[in-house]
């Protein structure tokens, strides 16, 4: 019996327990026509056996990260926590941007599950009650910008029912993971 793919690429049928939260949302809108750059999921079933120290998940992935196209990439978290109705998670795992190659995408995916076994022991994640996280990893087409942001379907602040957007000029990162004041 051949074994199941680790990785797989971002398309309809795909469930938020096996890729994460944030890439169910990236399918939602790939499958209402909104125009993705080309995304690959790295399952929850490997960061599973990361965490059970399989050591073999690594070379599995290596190999099928072998046969990515050779283009530059953003490696980001797609946890069964992010993007719930009650809470975001927005900024909480890493984020690794402009990566290039089988050997980088791959220490880019380990820090990104090292944020999500690192997390299990912090204020916002006891706040949200979330018990289990399990990591998903979204490999995603670099798309160089002039503004990025993130998009709030509730105020982070006062938890009204509106929709914030907060943005920096350039790359995202600068807003998720150095905490940079945004536009608002």
């Amino acid at each position: 019996m051949k074994p199941q793919p680790l990785i797989k690429k971002l398309r309809a049928g795909l469930n938020a327990d096996e890729t994460g939260n944030k890439a169910n949302s990236l399918i939602f809108l790939h499958h209402y026509g909104f125009n993705i750059p080309l995304t690959y999921l790295i399952t929850t079933r490997a960061y599973d056996r990361f965490r059970a120290g399989d050591e073999a998940v690594i070379e599995d992935l290596e190999k099928e990260l072998g046969v990515l196209p050779d283009r530059t990439w953003a490696v980001r978290s797609s946890t069964t926590a992010e993007d719930s109705h009650e809470f975001s998670f927005a900024g909480q795992f890493q984020t690794v941007i402009n990566v290039k190659g089988t050997a980088d995408i791959l220490s880019a995916v380990k820090k990104v599950w090292d944020s999500a076994s690192f997390l299990s022991d912090n204020d916002y994640v006891r706040k949200s009650g979330v018990s289990c996280i399990r990591c998903g990893v979204i490999i995603q087409e670099m798309i160089p910008a002039r503004l990025a942001g993130v998009s709030f379907s509730r105020n982070p602040v006062t938890s009204q029912n509106e929709t914030v957007i907060e943005a920096v000029e350039g790359a995202g990162e600068e807003l998720v993971q150095k905490g940079i004041t945004p536009m608002r």
